[in-house]
């Protein structure tokens, strides 16, 4: 461009050049620039020629690429508690008037980011002493912009706590976050930090990691034509997923959402706007209670429904097509149970799910669970079924085991599967507290679902499904494949070796009693299996302990009959010891969390037998629910054992090995003596 001098300027009247022309003003550094529309006077002179907004502002601007991504959940984490310290040590607000706060300045966070990326304005409000006022004008402006006027800003802060909360976020992007893909939900997380869990569990509200949305939507596999639906969306994660899948060519599906809780809506809607999904209808209710026509919908049903029911709390069997009880009856069921009903009656012919569901759906005893799967094997094609790890939930507050369950309304549309994918995966890429861990088995799991070979061991006939009693993927593939493992030939049942004894003392008979000696599981040596110690109590002291109601005898063998104790990592194997009562222990009360067995065979024989490897899967395997994994006395009749534990032979070798490991124990407590005689002298 060819400089123009005050003098060439004053030749512009004669040159007959536009009434206005446009300068541009540089910064010193000549990085930035504006272009200025200026008119010259009749003297050919301007008096004042505009400099850069650069110049005139002491600080550069501040871009969304000067910012950084949240790379994990546990940095959003960290991120989370400094805002929540920075209102916290101002106000002490409680938890929700809280959230509803920090959703305000978030939704001016990514407005800002949207609309100045070059110079975002947040960044340079927070420099300024007073600037609530200004914040609150931007709040409503950037509410509006999502769609949002309804929830008018009602920012509960001072300039000093506001400002607090500006600095922190200002470092981070969330549009950057979005764009690299990192494992987070900004908005749901920032709801799991702030309100407690006893609220949220109350609510059933535990979100979604995204790991696991991500292999859902994978293998849901959404459609730029789909209609799809969340009905407990939450801050739409899940949803969200799916149609940033879907987009293709221009082309996007349509979203539905809903959530009981009104700051969900505002969450989920924010999320829309961040993702481009800006045509979302996401509306407050109770879905269990809406029709098609309720969620802004036209047609049969929609396409796809994903979505993460509510675990906890319960509902009415009103809402139950199959129910035979009567309205008002009182009678009630696991919240998740209808809204698994309600999905399938909002699919259209040939639809599809995709849920997260706890594990106790596959595999509870409960008659409503029982009913449920026998109800779908009528309604739905299973198509896949994947267990979660035991910890997938755990950082959200939710120690509930989940799984997800993939299935297809009748008729299906198109070719079908007759056949059913099953996995159980035990590393979905990130730990127990939302930190990345290496050795996911997430794409393994997917390029196994992608080829189906029957070679791979993971596929059952969908009419076999149907026909047994459970459906959690450890069971199927023990039922599937190893189903002709054990048998009358090779292999005695647990029960032939041992009686179960029911000893269990009712509070009356423990009530006559003025000293009782007692002991825990924790009382007992995880690898040894001996009881370490004993404790008196009087009969008031043992009433306070709900589980202290079982009788022991000499020679008794106990088997811990909660899954977390058998598949417990311990020094000398996988799983907590059985233990042998000794002489020392006659009449002691100790735990349910024990099955008392009286021993046919040697005692040191069966705790061989219910310490081995395969013994331990099996009774690991027959646990049910997803909270609560107690093994029921009635499992036991269930377990086989190798029938070479009745060889005299083996027998001989396994109580000589025994015999040595008593001497040695001997020895190594009286060395552990002499040392602790050492330290005392």
């Amino acid at each position: 461009m060819r400089h123009l001098s005050m003098e060439h300027l004053a030749d512009v009247k004669r040159m007959d050049m536009p009434p206005s022309i446009r300068y541009l003003s540089f910064t010193n550094d000549g990085k930035e620039f504006i272009t200025t529309a200026a008119s010259p006077h009749a003297f050919g002179r301007i008096d004042f020629l505009p400099v850069s907004n650069q110049l005139r502002r002491k600080t550069p601007p501040i871009r969304i690429r000067d910012l950084h991504p949240i790379i994990s959940i546990y940095d959003l984490r960290q991120l989370v508690c400094r805002v929540r310290d920075a209102i916290f040590a101002a106000h002490g607000h409680d938890r929700l008037r809280l959230f509803d706060t920090i959703l305000l300045l978030l939704a001016a966070k990514i407005y800002d980011e949207a609309k100045n990326p070059g110079d975002l304005y947040l960044s340079r409000l927070a420099a300024r002493a007073d600037c609530l006022d200004e914040f609150i004008t931007f709040c409503d402006e950037a509410l509006e912009s999502i769609g949002c006027e309804r929830f008018r800003s009602r920012v509960d802060l001072d300039n000093a706590s506001l400002i607090a909360c500006l600095q922190t976020l200002s470092a981070y992007s969330i549009r950057l976050t979005l764009e690299i893909g990192g494992q987070t939900d900004v908005l749901g997380t920032f709801y799991q930090e702030i309100v407690s869990s006893t609220f949220r569990g109350s609510l059933g509200a535990y979100f979604t990691p995204r790991p696991i949305a991500e292999i859902a939507v994978k293998i849901a596999q959404p459609t730029a034509e789909d209609d799809i639906l969340d009905m407990c969306c939450g801050s739409g994660t899940f949803l969200l997923e799916a149609f940033s899948s879907a987009c293709h060519g221009g082309t996007s599906p349509r979203v539905f959402g809903c959530d009981i809780q009104e700051r969900m809506v505002l969450a989920a809607l924010m999320n829309c706007f961040l993702h481009g999904a800006s045509n979302a209808k996401i509306i407050q209710g109770d879905a269990l209670k809406m029709q098609l026509g309720d969620f802004g919908f036209q047609g049969d049903g929609f396409s796809l429904i994903v979505g993460n029911p509510p675990f906890a709390g319960f509902e009415s069997e009103e809402y139950l097509p199959y129910s035979n009880t009567l309205p008002g009856a009182g009678t009630r069921v696991n919240k998740v149970v209808p809204f698994i009903v309600k999905t399938v009656n909002l699919l259209k012919p040939g639809g599809r799910a995709a849920l997260v569901i706890p594990s106790s759906v596959l595999n509870g005893e409960a008659i409503s669970y029982v009913r449920l799967r026998n109800w779908l094997s009528g309604q739905v094609d299973i198509t896949e079924i994947i267990g979660l790890p035991r910890d997938a939930f755990v950082h959200t507050d939710c120690g509930i085991e989940g799984a997800l369950l993939f299935f297809h309304r009748k008729p299906a549309v198109g070719q079908r599967r007759n056949e059913v994918f099953f996995f159980s995966l035990a590393n979905i890429g990130y730990d127990r507290r939302g930190r990345a861990v290496n050795g996911s088995e997430v794409d393994h799991v997917l390029s196994l679902w992608k080829r189906h070979n029957r070679v791979d061991r993971c596929w059952v006939e969908m009419e076999r499904l149907r026909g047994f009693s459970r459906w959690d993927p450890n069971w199927l593939d023990a039922a599937v494949n190893r189903a002709d493992c054990y048998g009358i030939g090779a292999h005695v049942r647990l029960t032939d070796l041992c009686k179960i004894a029911n000893r269990t003392m009712k509070k009356s008979e423990i009530q006559f009693s003025t000293n009782v000696r007692y002991f825990e599981v924790s009382d007992t040596d995880m690898d040894r299996g001996v009881v370490l110690r004993t404790h008196m109590g009087n009969s008031d002291e043992l009433l306070k302990k709900a589980r202290l109601r079982l009788m022991v005898r000499k020679g008794d063998v106990l088997v811990p009959n909660h899954r977390d104790s058998l598949a417990a990592k311990t020094a000398l194997h996988s799983g907590r010891s059985a233990v042998i009562v000794g002489e020392k222990e006659d009449g002691c009360i100790t735990s349910n969390r024990f099955t008392i067995l009286e021993s046919i065979i040697d005692p040191r024989l069966l705790k061989f037998v219910l310490n081995s490897p395969d013994v331990r899967r099996q009774m690991v395997l027959q646990a049910r629910g997803s909270a609560s994994f107690d093994i029921r006395d009635r499992v036991l009749y269930e377990i086989w054992v190798n029938k070479c534990i009745l060889d005299p032979s083996l027998q001989q070798e396994v109580l000589g090995l025994f015999d040595q490991m008593e001497e040695a124990q001997l020895r190594i407590d009286a060395l552990n003596q002499h040392l602790a005689s050492l330290m005392d002298s």
